[in-house]
């Protein structure tokens, strides 16, 4: 259920890991959705990388086999939260 898909402070470390060893060297670009208006992909750094990218370049292909969230692909079971943090994922 939603309310077990709690990420770890260690599981989110890995998360990071991974784009810092993988956004370069496979010359990542912006996704269409953090990049503005009539602007060109621009080669991502780890340093300024968005989670629109993160979500382009890591969740949807990892998870799209599957069909599940990202969590349930790096967790070994239910994971409680002890905090709730939410986003927009809109623009200001």
């Amino acid at each position: 259920s939603p309310e077990d898909r709690a990420i770890t402070l260690a599981q989110f470390e890995r998360a990071i890991a991974y784009v810092e060893r993988h956004c370069q060297a496979q010359g990542w670009t912006t996704s269409d959705y953090s990049a503005s208006d009539g602007e060109k992909a621009a080669v991502l750094q780890p340093s300024s990388i968005s989670f629109y990218d993160v979500v382009a370049w890591v969740v949807k292909p990892a998870t799209a086999e599957d069909r599940c969230s990202f969590v349930e692909l790096v967790a070994s079971g239910p994971q409680s939260p002890m905090w709730f943090v939410s986003h927009w994922w809109g623009d200001p």
